[in-house]
């Protein structure tokens, strides 16, 4: 039995092609999400400790996790390394495509965390702000958008515009969030509110940074760009669905 921690796009991919080939595996999320029905697939949601990790992994005899959760999911990789290191098992990190970032262009300006994104913007001088960092980031960036126009875009879902109302947000500065596939759209709405900085997550493709980075030439306006954080050593990079069915395949023998 395999488990695989998902609830991204990757997660998905994942999912897919283990069913194709006929593994049986458990899907784990936070938080509840709609899936297909996969042959062999069982869904589980909830967050874990170290310790329910592994009690779950002896329970239900897990042989291997692909993580495939987001990259910036800093709790759940800690806590997925500490439960395969107790119990000695391997863990596949099932990675995104990143743009590189020494092609990012004269607008995107890298940071690695928060505080020094924070410090960027003191730096730069410039608002409103137009983060697309996600709702649980609010709090991360309050020093700066109480003193600060910021507009914030968050999923378009009730329980993430509650969350950032509870944070005290107003409701003008949220955005409802969807997928932008042309960058010359989002460079638009960056015009239509007077935006003078971004921000963002190294969040990959997935994430349509690349989008982003257009979207900031084209509207000449910087862009900030967190870093993603390191994973544990532990885990084995694969990049795609072939590479991740030969590692399975070659743990089983």
């Amino acid at each position: 039995m395999l488990l695989v921690f998902g609830g991204t796009t990757e997660g998905k991919r994942c999912a897919a092609a283990l069913a194709e080939a006929g593994l049986p595996f458990i899907y784990s999320t936070k938080l509840p999400v709609v899936m297909p029905e996969l042959p062999g697939m069982r869904l589980r949601h909830g967050a874990l400790t170290v310790e329910a990790l592994t009690a779950l992994c002896r329970a239900e005899k897990i042989q291997a996790i692909v993580n495939a959760s987001h990259p910036f999911a800093e709790v759940l990789h800690a806590t997925v390394a500490a439960a395969a290191t107790a119990l000695s098992l391997p863990v596949w990190r099932f990675e995104r495509v990143y743009p590189k970032r020494e092609q990012a262009g004269e607008w995107v300006r890298y940071v690695p965390d928060f505080p020094a994104a924070i410090a960027q913007l003191l730096a730069l001088g410039r608002a409103p702000l137009l983060a697309f960092t996600g709702v649980q980031t609010i709090p991360k960036l309050r020093s700066w958008w109480e003193a600060n126009l910021t507009y914030f875009q968050i999923l378009d879902r009730p329980d993430s515009f509650a969350l950032a109302r509870s944070f005290g947000v107003p409701p003008e500065q949220l955005l409802a969030h969807a997928p932008a596939t042309a960058p010359e759209a989002l460079a638009a709405t960056i015009r239509h509110l007077g935006v003078r900085v971004l921000i963002t997550k190294e969040s990959g493709e997935s994430g349509f940074q690349s989008v982003k980075l257009a979207a900031a030439a084209l509207a000449q306006t910087p862009l900030l760009v967190v870093e993603r954080p390191a994973t544990p050593t532990l885990f084995s990079p694969v990049h795609d669905e072939t590479s991740l069915l030969d590692r399975v395949r070659e743990g089983a023998r």
